[in-house]
């Protein structure tokens, strides 16, 4: 939701700079599924 929200930290209209908060939390987004997946990972070892 927040890629297809109006309201940016940084407005997007500003070339090159404008995407930096996008960027954030996709990235951040994607640290955070990778440590629920490591996770998961364990789990399934420890119970299969």
């Amino acid at each position: 939701m927040f890629i297809n929200s109006p309201i940016d930290l940084i407005p997007d209209y500003i070339i090159g700079i404008g995407q930096i908060d996008d960027v954030a939390v996709v990235g951040f987004c994607l640290y955070l599924l990778k440590k629920d997946l490591k996770k998961y990972k364990q789990w399934l070892k420890e119970n299969a």
